[in-house]
């Protein structure tokens, strides 16, 4: 009930400390109780009230740490179509594409992987995420 009641930035900092303190499992579970729960019912919500970027990320690099592929990657086929006013300051549309494109390729999806690392480099060409896309790209070969 208390996560609830926190603020998407109460709720970042708090994650945030959660995991600094390496309680990656614990951060996991606030997420998917605040952001996961609203995510899952993202159709009857409007954009302003989804949570940030940023926390939608996070979620999704947890799940995929936690061999929750398929549901990481739902939460990043998401992202991807955000645009760049509702991904924020800190998450870029390259960014999701290229760690788009790392999860496809742990789950020996290459053909989507390559995709996804094509897309990184074609949407912020002289970004770090189009030239780690671009190292990604030359892996699968």
């Amino acid at each position: 009930e208390k996560v609830d009641s926190l603020s998407w930035e109460d709720l970042r900092r708090y994650e945030e400390l959660l995991k600094k303190f390496n309680k990656k499992a614990a951060a996991l579970d606030l997420l998917e109780q605040k952001v996961g729960s609203v995510v899952a019912d993202k159709s009857r919500l409007s954009l302003d009230k989804m949570p940030p970027a940023e926390l939608i990320l996070d979620l999704a690099e947890l799940r995929a740490e936690n061999k929750n592929t398929e549901k990481a990657l739902i939460l990043f086929d998401y992202l991807i179509t955000l645009d760049a006013a509702n991904l924020g300051k800190i998450v870029t549309a390259s960014m999701v594409a290229y760690k788009r494109g790392e999860l496809l390729k742990k789950m020996s999806r290459f053909d989507d992987a390559r995709q996804s690392f094509a897309r990184a480099k074609t949407l912020a060409p002289e970004s770090v995420w189009a030239k780690l896309a671009g190292v990604a790209e030359k892996d699968l070969r």
